[in-house]
Parts: structure tokens; sequence; C-alpha cells
């Protein structure tokens, strides 16, 4: 009885130790980090702003996260969120680590789904490959954003249940799924990449009532309105 019960609890230890090793070498590394770190941009939004009350317009700014996901004609395409790109005059300007108030111009917005493309001339920035499918339930993820301008900010979670449609802060319905990474001012437009590096959604929004869900459009969503869109090209993607 001895020896069954030690040989039970060797093996349960044995099954633990590599269910542990697995689930560790499942997270992105931190050499994997910093190489995704690097596709990752603030981006510095000034428009302008109209005192209802005096009719005095003022320039505002303000700051987000947008990310490459292709370089063309010498220069990188981002995704970023539409609410980024709705004042109706806005200048932006991008930053990160190695790259410095490069311009940025605006090339298209989704009209379903919280999603807007930048292009950046000049400029290559390795981009991030998407995945085709949208996450499963339960699925490890980190965030990688900008929150408040501050570059290399990772926060991690998993995904919950898709949700078919959410009314986004413009009043239009996106497709979108919850995930459990906490963001903050700024984050919007932040990749939701899976452990294989490969990203599955775009932060537009926080939960209302819980602060640590956050809101994502889904990758399928995006590359969809992105092949539609610019001729973004599916054959290049990594299953």
């Amino acid at each position: 009885y001895s020896y069954m019960g030690c040989y039970l609890k060797t093996k349960l230890l044995f099954i633990l130790l590599i269910d542990s090793l697995i689930s560790c070498a499942s997270y992105l590394t931190p050499t994997k980090l910093q190489d995704l770190s690097e596709s990752v941009v603030k981006i510095s939004v000034t428009t302008t702003t109209t005192d209802p009350l005096t009719l005095i317009v003022e320039p505002a700014h303000y700051v987000a996260t947008g990310f490459a996901i292709l370089n063309r004609d010498g220069g990188t395409v981002l995704l970023t969120n539409r609410h980024v790109c709705n004042d109706p005059t806005p200048i932006f300007s991008i930053d990160n680590a190695s790259i410095h108030k490069q311009p940025a111009v605006l090339i298209a917005f989704a009209p379903d789904a919280d999603i807007c493309v930048l292009f950046v001339p000049s400029i290559i920035i390795h981009p991030i490959p998407f995945s085709y499918r949208n996450p499963p339930f339960g699925t490890h993820i980190t965030v990688l954003g900008a929150p408040v301008g501050i570059f290399g900010i990772i926060t991690d979670g998993h995904t919950a249940s898709p949700i078919p449609h959410i009314t986004t802060i413009e009043g239009q319905k996106s497709p979108s799924i919850y995930i459990s990474a906490p963001i903050a001012p700024g984050s919007s437009g932040s990749p939701v990449i899976e452990d294989d590096g490969l990203c599955v959604g775009i932060v537009f929004a926080t939960n209302s009532t819980f602060d640590h869900i956050s809101i994502a459009v889904d990758s399928e969503t995006i590359i969809l309105w992105l092949h539609k869109t610019i001729n973004f090209p599916l054959l290049l993607m990594p299953r």
C-alpha cells in the first residue's frame, strides 16, 4: 500500500511539473514581448474643441495606442480605434522607444466597428501578424499598450465569451470579445495577443461595471474589413 501510495504521489507530482512547464512555455517570453512592443506606438492626437458657452475654439490633445499591421509604399500602416480618429481636423504623430514624433495620416475607418487605419510615411515598423480565428473561451492573452502615454505597459488575462454586438461610444454596433486584462486611458488601440504571438483583437473600451474587464474588436472582424478596405494580403497572414 505504501509503495502504491508513493508511486501515485510521484506520478501526480510529475504530471503537475509537466503541466507547469507547458504552461510556462506557452506564455510569451520577455524576448518575444520586447519584439512585439517595438511594433506598438503611442499616438498623439492634436485637434480643436469649442467651448459651448463662449464659442472659443481651443486646441485639445490626447493620446492613444496603435500598432503596425503592414509595410507598404515605403511606410507603415497602423491600426487603432475609430474613436481616436473621429475629430473633424485631427493631427496625428507617433512615438515609441525608437521613433520620435513622426507624422501619420488617416487612411480609412470602419463604419460598423471601432477600428481605423493610419499611414506613417518613410518609416518601417515591423508588423504584428493576425490570427485567422477568434480566440476560444479561456485563452490566455497579453495586451501591449501606451496608457497615459507610457510606453511598454503590459497586462494580461483571458478571453471570455464573445459578444455578438456591443454599442460603441458613437452609438454604433460592433462585434466584440470580453477580456480580463485591465486597461487605462490611452490604451485604446492596443493589440490583444495570444501566446503564439498572433493578434486576436484590438482594445477599444472597458466594462462600465468592472474596471478589470476590457472589450476588444475581434480579429476576424478586423481582417475582413482590412481586406475589403486596403486590400490586406490575406495569403501572407499566418494560419
